[in-house]
């Protein structure tokens, strides 16, 4: 990837980052140790399988599983969250097709620096590259920033047998050893079991931890016998609270629980991760999406391209359809195509976009120039009760689409790219400020032994 296209990215994704905290702020979600079902740890140490124990046994009904439902109103109305969304309204009811946000802007808005919004932890940016013009538009759409070692871990063992190497699992790894050189914890990766058979790869990743807990069969998630890590049994784990944050140990040694699989896991594990990563880094679950403008703003028909220093496209523009501008089932074919053909045009839709019938509902790709329209579009209302459908613009559209297939004649695919930052930072560099952010207090809390190795334990790495 070229350099300067990287560059744009960063600077992309700083403002990205303002912005997130900027909502974040008036949405503050629940510190993972303040959870309800950890509300009566206290300093003193309890087995994990005590916790555990008391959690599956208890009558409530477990957390929903978090979802991205696309941005929310504003609750303080005086914040500078309520004033982003004013500002988005304003350019919505003039008309724009696009708004581009910057810092100036956000330092009006009072949203907390980049450094500080940015977490001490590689980030892996998943992006949809877009064909350059002039250089003046943006160089991909965001789909989401987010903590690495998860996107990339069941694909980073074909990658390196495709290439003879994967610098980025290699570097992730190195920077998960600079942490634990510098604050003496150990990084215990979490394994949990596949959600059915056929699903396995999805928990699949390389081996990035010296040590791991969960499910003590490694095959299934770190391949044939060879560079494992070793095993620490769930019954050596304990929880206590120290300075308001949550700490997990392990025979008095403190660890810090890791998950890198992208899946949900189905009970009573996805209880077991819920507990050992509310005793995680708190750079570790980092995250940031910014598409589904249209949930904080519901009364708007259409919403402008949302992008960032036009860098970066942070949520693509989206059309609110009343369903009653629909044909209706029992027209014949043509009244159905005229229908069509008229709402396209008097809402000024794309040809390619993505449909839906509420904000974070699953997209449906639809040509509005194919016949094919008609009946995705019914199947998607008749799936869903409501009174709107959103269009979402395709980005890139098939026509747009930047990256070449040379083993098909040249053929243009659809193609997502995962870009981790930052790019220029040693891994020591970056572990001395995730070290920094597990200290409280200027002690890392670590009562145990040293966590250096002894002499002959290379094969436990």
């Amino acid at each position: 990837m070229p350099a300067a296209a990287v560059a744009r990215v960063l600077r992309g994704l700083r403002i990205a980052a303002r912005i997130a905290a900027l909502r974040e702020a008036d949405h503050p979600a629940v510190p993972a140790g303040q959870q309800p079902a950890l509300a009566g740890l206290t300093e003193r140490a309890r087995p994990l399988s005590e916790i555990l124990a008391d959690r599956l046994s208890a009558d409530e009904p477990p957390p929903a599983p978090r979802r991205y439902t696309g941005w929310s109103p504003a609750h303080d109305r005086g914040g500078g969250y309520a004033r982003l969304l004013d500002h988005l309204d304003a350019a919505a009811r003039r008309g724009a097709a696009r708004v581009d946000l910057d810092h100036a802007l956000l330092d009006t808005l009072g949203a907390p620096p980049a450094d500080e919004t940015l977490p001490p932890w590689p980030v892996d940016c998943l992006l949809r590259p877009l064909a350059p013009s002039a250089g003046t538009d943006p160089v991909a759409a965001l789909e989401t920033a987010s903590a690495a070692g998860v996107l990339d871990a069941r694909f980073a063992d074909g990658l390196r047998a495709l290439h003879g190497g994967y610098g980025n699992g290699d570097a992730y790894r190195a920077f998960l050893a600079a942490v634990e050189e510098r604050t003496g914890v150990r990084f215990v990766d979490l394994l949990v079991p596949p959600l059915t058979e056929r699903s396995a790869n999805a928990v699949r990743r390389p081996v990035t931890t010296r040590w791991w807990t969960g499910d003590p069969g490694p095959t299934p998630y770190y391949g044939t016998p060879g560079r494992h890590a070793r095993y620490l049994p769930l019954d050596r784990i304990s929880l206590r609270r120290s300075r308001g944050r949550l700490v997990a140990e392990a025979d008095g040694r403190r660890i810090i629980p890791v998950y890198h699989a992208t899946r949900s896991p189905a009970p009573p594990y996805d209880t077991l991760v819920r507990l050992l990563l509310a005793a995680s880094h708190p750079a570790a679950s980092y995250l940031v999406r910014l598409d589904a403008l249209e949930a904080a703003l519901p009364d708007r028909a259409r919403l402008p391209r949302l992008t960032a220093g036009g860098d970066l496209v942070l949520a693509p523009a989206t059309w609110r359809i009343d369903r009653v501008r629909l044909w209706q089932p029992g027209d014949d074919l043509f009244a159905k195509v005229r229908t069509l053909a008229l709402l396209r045009r008097s809402a000024g839709l794309p040809r390619h976009a993505f449909a839906r019938t509420a904000a974070g509902g699953k997209p449906v790709p639809v040509d509005f120039a194919s016949l094919t329209a008609l009946p995705q579009i019914e199947r998607l209302c008749a799936r869903e009760a409501g009174t709107a459908l959103l269009v979402e613009e395709m980005l890139p559209a098939p026509g747009n689409l930047l990256l070449r297939d040379p083993l098909h004649g040249g053929a243009a695919v659809a193609a997502q790219l995962l870009l981790r930052l930052p790019h220029d930072q040693s891994a020591a560099r970056l572990a001395a400020a995730a070290a920094d952010a597990l200290a409280v207090g200027g002690r890392h809390d670590v009562p145990g032994p040293s966590a250096r190795r002894p002499a002959g334990a290379a094969h436990n790495r």
